[in-house]
């Protein structure tokens, strides 16, 4: 830390911050007193403030785009949350860094298992599992790994059918031996890793949409996307376009959890006994998401026009949606281990009332899906992921119990439907112990 009696030295990152924004943040860091504050990045800096970034993304913003030659020394700067900073300026004083406070680290296995997609050639789907198993591998263990050691034996990183596993264990002992993989930091300092990330980030673009503007029409950044006259962008991509900044960042659990209250009040005036679920990651315990799912059911099978009712009183929160017909008369049809469904449903991006109760809203991208209450249990293990969790659940079912999993039932080979109530049924019938949602975030 440097400057006079230990005061810190902050910088803030443009990146993923308004201007106006970060303008504001500057007034208060002179008005305070509390800091220094450097509008252009110094070797004296002692604190580097972003907002939804990692802090590799934060080194390589600070490297690229401001041309910072070198950073003397990486270990000496925290890299921190803008919610440090303000806390700092509400409590008047220092406070004390947490880990919630500093920007994490990119997982490097999550990174090649995105790298892997993005690249979408032949072996893109088997590398990216491989690569996200892996990961899950390490999540799952009740502690840090230390040494060679303690990847022996370890499913997906020390043992397996292919060469992946040596993969993963040959990239966790490079980060062991030297704190980084070089073949990580090269995929995180590339052009095309950084440029489908943002264009990944565009509701609607697919990466195949992406790798076309990286390649076919050099696109680089958001700017190069809305000044080119080849894209052509449909509904959905123009309105992620316009929304780019609030549909990139995180949405806290508490504004999740206050829009499902609201979904609740209106589907109850037009229905008693309506039940709304909010799914994904929030059912998993997880503070933070980028979207929300909420289910929607009624123990009288058959209600009619749920949605279309739910919408209308909706209205002036749309910003946009996508409603698309439900056809579940064949629920089996759908193709084993897909995550594909066919309940009646609405995409949509709606206006939610931040936390701060001051009346402001944000863009975020909401789905809304209408279950018939036979098929609930099974919609819920769906809808409440993970995906890697769904994956393994349905292949688990196929391979083990010839069985087909989906949203919409357990079935026999020969397409006997096998009902359940709950999901803790569900795992009876496929002879597992049940694991709560919280326990599915591999």
């Amino acid at each position: 830390m440097s400057g006079k009696n230990e005061v810190p030295v902050v910088y803030f990152v443009e990146r993923g911050l308004y201007k106006a924004r970060v303008n504001h943040l500057m007034k208060l860091a002179e008005k305070s007193k509390l800091v220094d504050y450097r509008k252009d990045f110094s070797s004296d800096v002692s604190h580097v403030i972003a907002q939804d970034l990692s802090r590799q993304q934060a080194l390589e913003y600070l490297r690229k785009v401001k041309k910072v030659k070198q950073i003397t020394d990486e270990e000496s700067l925290q890299f921190v949350t803008v919610d440090w900073f303000v806390s700092c300026m509400k409590e008047k004083r220092i406070v004390t860094l947490t880990e919630g406070h500093r920007l994490k680290s990119d997982d490097a296995l999550e990174v090649l298992e995105e790298h892997a997609m993005f690249r979408g050639d032949a072996s893109a789907e088997s590398r990216s599992l491989a690569f996200h198993r892996g990961s899950a591998t390490l999540k799952c263990l009740p502690a840090r790994i230390s040494c060679e050691e303690d990847l022996r034996n370890l499913p997906h990183i020390d043992v397996g059918n292919s060469s992946k596993p040596g993969h993963c264990k040959r990239v966790i002992l490079d980060i062991l031996s030297y704190g980084q993989s070089s073949e990580v930091e090269e995929i995180l300092r590339s052009d095309f890793y950084n440029s489908m990330k943002v264009f990944t980030g565009i509701f609607g673009v697919g990466p195949q949409t992406a790798r076309k503007w990286f390649h076919d029409f050099k696109l680089r950044t958001l700017r190069d996307v809305k000044n080119s006259s080849s894209v052509h962008l449909n509904k959905d991509q123009r309105f992620g376009l316009e929304y780019y900044d609030d549909l990139n960042r995180p949405l806290p659990v508490g504004e999740a959890r206050n829009f499902e209250t609201l979904i609740r009040q209106y589907a109850e005036e037009i229905q008693p006994d309506i039940e709304i679920t909010l799914v994904g990651g929030f059912r998993r315990g997880k503070p933070m998401g980028h979207d929300m799912d909420l289910l929607i059911t009624h123990k009288e099978d058959g209600k009619e026009k749920i949605l279309h009712k739910l919408l209308h009183k909706l209205q002036d929160r749309i910003i946009y949606s996508d409603k698309k017909a439900g056809s579940v008369n064949q629920p089996y049809s759908a193709r084993p281990g897909s995550t594909m469904d066919h309940f009646e449903k609405c995409y949509g991006i709606f206006k939610i009332d931040t936390v701060k109760g001051d009346g402001s809203w944000t863009a975020r991208r909401v789905d809304l899906i209408v279950v018939p209450y036979s098929q609930f249990a099974f919609a819920l293990l769906g809808w409440s992921g993970s995906r890697h969790f769904e994956r393994e659940i349905r292949r688990y079912a196929k391979s083990e119990k010839q069985m087909v999993l989906t949203s919409h039932g357990l079935y026999s080979s020969d397409g006997t439907s096998h009902p359940a109530s709950s999901e803790e049924e569900i795992f009876d019938l496929l002879g597992l112990k049940y694991q709560k949602p919280c326990d599915r975030n591999c």
